[in-house]
This record gives C-alpha cells, structure tokens and sequence, in this order.
C-alpha cells in the first residue's frame, strides 16, 4: 500500500468522509465500508458461476453453434471467466448477441459494491489501523 496516497487521502479527505478528529481504526472502518456508489470488479468466476448468470430460457433457448461457443470460450479460461477483462466479456457478449437480457444480467454482474480503500488500492484491499497510523506519521 501506498502510504503517501493514504496520507493524501486523510488529509484531503476529497469525499468528505470525516477523517479528521477519528481514531485509526475508525478511519479504517471508514475506508473499508462498502458503499453503493463505488463499484469494483468481482474477478475471476468459476464457469458455473457465470452460466449462473445466464436466463433459463436464454440457455435453454442456445442453439447448439452458441452453445459450442460459449463452451469454448469457458474452456480456454480453463474453466474460469476473467469478469475484469472487457476482451473475454467481450467475446461473450458476441456469441451471446441473441440474448440481451442475459447479456445484460452478465454486465450487471460483474461488479459489486466497493470500499474507499480498494478504489484507492486494488480490489480486496483491506485498510488496517495500523496502516493509517503510519500514514499519518508521515511528513
């Protein structure tokens, strides 16, 4: 973690969170909550997973070339989908075409609510206490 960025944050505090005046671990909170207007990337997702994303009616309604594709493309992901990469989603999106509404439950699926800490840092980061002590010791 980048503890000169963290410091930034604490002291400019650019959402208006409240920083100032709260312990480390109250800021940590702070930075870790997840809120619906931060929105991250799930990541990789099993195969079943993602064909838990698709319609019933839309998978049963695959002709045999869509299926073909879509289990190639599961395949070469060596069972798994990279719902970070717009390419792979991309390709689904494409064989997927008759099917918007499954299309769309894929997009509406990739991401999840998100802290202030993993926009800042990286999905799954997780602040702790001790970290932003030691940001704010910092010049």
């Amino acid at each position: 973690m980048d503890l000169a960025q963290l410091k930034t944050e604490l002291t400019t505090d650019p959402n208006a969170y409240g920083y100032a005046g709260k312990t480390d671990q109250e800021v940590a909170d702070l930075l870790n909550l997840r809120r619906a207007s931060i929105q991250v990337n799930k990541g990789p997702v099993t195969g079943m997973e993602f064909l838990d994303m698709f319609r019933d009616a839309d998978f049963i309604a695959m002709n045999a070339a869509e299926t073909a594709k879509v289990n190639m493309l599961l395949t070469a992901g060596g069972g798994m989908v990279d719902n970070a990469s717009d390419v792979n989603i991309n390709l689904f999106k494409q064989a997927l075409a008759a099917y918007p509404l499954t299309v769309a439950r894929i997009e509406s699926r990739r991401f999840r609510k998100g802290s202030r800490g993993e926009q800042l840092f990286g999905a799954g980061t997780v602040v702790t206490h001790l970290e932003v002590g030691q940001a704010r010791l910092l010049p």
